[in-house]
């Protein structure tokens, strides 16, 4: 099983060779490049933030631990499928998802609501 630092180094490494190759999917296309993610009771792609979206970047796993650890979200895994992040959030609620748009380019993230972590 992994440890949440293992997760996080593993997705980081991911993260790295897709910037670096450039490929995978228009982050703004909402499309998913391969099956469905494995565990989410409702998923949820957070609206657009409207003008604060020059500010905002694209999702990638470590932004998004930070952004947890931050706010003491409590969440179980977080993965990537193409180029969308995937996160598994205990308790997904509209004001956790509005403060996900207000830091992360709509599209390039998923929120799933889960039961536990």
């Amino acid at each position: 099983m992994w440890n949440k630092a293992g997760v996080a180094k593993y997705c980081g490494f991911i993260a790295l060779i897709l910037l670096i190759s450039g490929c995978g999917n228009d982050p703004g296309n909402g499309k998913l490049t391969s099956g469905a993610s494995p565990a989410p009771a409702v998923a949820s792609n957070a609206p657009d933030a409207g003008s604060g979206a020059a500010a905002q970047s694209a999702a990638v796993p470590e932004d998004i631990m930070t952004f947890l650890s931050e706010g003491n979200i409590p969440n179980g895994d977080i993965y990537l499928d193409g180029s969308t992040v995937h996160v598994n959030i205990v308790g997904l609620n509209a004001e956790i998802e509005r403060s996900f748009a207000d830091r992360f380019a709509a599209g390039s993230y998923v929120l799933h609501d889960v039961n536990f972590t």
